[in-house]
């Protein structure tokens, strides 16, 4: 399985990012984007665990950055757009590329996300020119820092 990739954008940037907003706003150390919008309070809670923690050297909030996963669900195409892109330098040195959800409650539409962001990783994975990449989904953003810490000491074959 390979992905699908655009004839003339093959890798996106953060460096274009530029959009007002009139909600709260988060400034950031870690992203290229100067701030995390506030979508919601667990959101919010998941992008200062993201600025803590010694295992991630990078993150974007997924907001104007135009990473989407194709995905059908019920007969109809629909795009997921995840909540964060997460660059993490595990305990063996490497580097791995997270896509991070933040999810409370599961719906069905969620699961078909879920399947096609898991065949979207083994793709991509399969490609080989975009680094490793994974995905985690966070059910519980004050344990985000374990769920981390967890992931940077995976050794991937």
């Amino acid at each position: 399985m390979l992905p699908i990739i655009e004839r003339f954008r093959s890798v996106g940037s953060t460096a274009e990012v530029l959009f007002p907003t009139v909600r709260p706003c988060h400034g950031t150390t870690k992203s290229h984007v100067s701030h995390v919008v506030e979508h919601s309070k667990w959101e919010h809670t998941v992008a200062y665990y993201l600025e803590r923690s010694p295992h991630v050297f990078s993150f974007v909030k997924n907001d104007h950055v135009d990473f989407v996963i194709p995905y059908e669900y019920m007969g109809t195409q629909h795009n997921y757009v995840p909540d964060y892109l997460v660059r993490l330098r595990r305990g063996d040195g490497s580097e791995l590329s997270l896509i991070l959800e933040v999810k409370g409650f599961q719906t069905e539409p969620d699961r078909a996300k879920e399947v096609a962001a898991q065949r979207w990783v083994k793709a991509v994975n399969h490609h080989g020119d975009f680094g490793v990449w994974d995905l985690a989904v966070c059910r519980e953003p004050h344990r985000l820092f374990l769920m981390l810490e967890k992931i940077g000491e995976i050794q991937r074959v």
